[in-house]
């Protein structure tokens, strides 16, 4: 059966996210880098975010409860979280061209709500997506079965007509189970060979 449709993740496949090599860049203190990016990243409210069970602002109150130290640093870096985001071109080249030749093209990815409504309006190619779904919107979270079933039943997706590619193993191997196609993302280059294995013209 012919693919129809390809879902993308977001973080790590249409933008880089590496917050860990952001604050080492950014901060010349290493050792508080490394001790922001647990305070924020590595914490408990950073997954309630991604599965949409805490808001922005009590994630961050609760954050600097538990580091009252690196406070001021978790609420300067909550509030530049978009700066940490750039664009994977090669994969966002390669979304245009699925576009072009009338593939659909969703995303589905684990993200906090109120990033994804600044990222949504940074990037362009979000004007090129027909739908998706959201970790915070739907309360689940990837590689969870019922995240991959709630896009298919939401868009009406066939998974045989139907590829999924994410940077992350075990979300590849939750998409399979639900009978998706599925690619883990390692560059745009090895993304086109294992899109044209499928079928999809992407030259």
């Amino acid at each position: 059966m012919r693919i129809k449709n390809v879902i993308f993740d977001i973080g790590g496949v249409l933008l880089l996210f590496n917050p860990r090599e952001y604050l080492k860049k950014h901060l010349e203190d290493h050792e508080q880098a490394s001790r922001l990016y647990q305070a924020v990243f590595r914490s408990d409210e950073w997954k309630a975010l991604d599965r949409g069970t805490i808001g922005e602002k009590e994630a961050i109150e609760k954050m600097c409860e538990k580091h009252p130290e690196l406070a001021d640093s978790i609420r300067e870096i909550m509030g530049r979280i978009v700066d940490i985001f750039v664009p994977i071109e090669g994969t966002i080249d390669i979304m245009k061209k699925l576009k072009e030749e009338g593939y659909g093209i969703y995303l589905l990815t684990n993200f906090h709500a109120d990033v994804f409504e600044k990222v949504k309006k940074k990037f362009e190619f979000f004007n090129l997506v027909d739908g998706g779904v959201v970790s915070s919107h739907v309360k689940l979270l990837k590689p969870e079965q019922e995240i991959y079933e709630c896009i298919i039943k939401r868009y009406s997706l066939d998974p045989l007509e139907t590829v999924f590619i994410d940077d992350t193993p075990e979300n590849v191997e939750g998409a399979k189970r639900v009978g998706l196609h599925a690619i883990l993302f390692e560059s745009p280059s090895k993304l086109k060979e294992e899109l044209k294995r499928l079928g999809v013209s992407v030259d």
